[in-house]
């Protein structure tokens, strides 16, 4: 999506690309196959606390525009060039 990509946090146990696969689906309306990871990085918050971010890439199954949730205000495919 265009600035503001789908994604949360993993649900307790649950599998990273089946994760990424129901926030698609919850924010944008879309179908997806999740493809393999693009890049990943260590985001430090503040003092004993960093977050792990993990970026893949993915296809869209539909050509139907993205149902917008509340937490998105525009939103669109990202084409590969």
């Amino acid at each position: 999506m265009n600035g503001n990509c789908p994604g949360g946090k993993l649900e307790l146990g649950e599998d990273p690309p089946a994760s990424l696969e129901r926030e698609i689906s919850e924010e944008a309306g879309w179908d997806a196959h999740i493809e393999p990871i693009l890049d990943s990085w260590q985001y430090h918050i503040f003092h004993g606390v960093d977050v792990l971010i993990v970026t893949y890439g993915a296809t869209v199954t539909t050509d139907k525009p993205p149902v917008l949730s509340h937490e998105h205000k525009t939103g669109g495919p990202v084409r590969r060039t």
